[in-house]
């Protein structure tokens, strides 16, 4: 327990620390056209039918594969 107690109060390495900060915003990833399509088209069912599963339509669009060609 002191050992824990002890390491709990140590900072963290300068290299550790500079390494845990978030991205520029400029660096994150973006999605692709083909998932931008799917979401667009997941969006308008959804929007269609308001009480269905988000899942369900989902799966239903994915399964679809139109949306990659578009």
């Amino acid at each position: 327990i002191r050992a824990i107690q002890k390491a709990e109060r140590k900072t963290l390495p300068a290299s550790l620390e500079e390494w845990s900060q978030p991205l520029p915003r400029e660096q994150w990833a973006q999605p692709s056209e083909a998932l931008e399509r799917l979401s667009a088209e997941v969006r308008r069912r959804q929007a269609q039918q308001p009480n269905r599963p988000i899942t369900a339509i989902f799966a239903e669009v994915y399964g679809e594969k139109e949306w990659l060609t578009a």
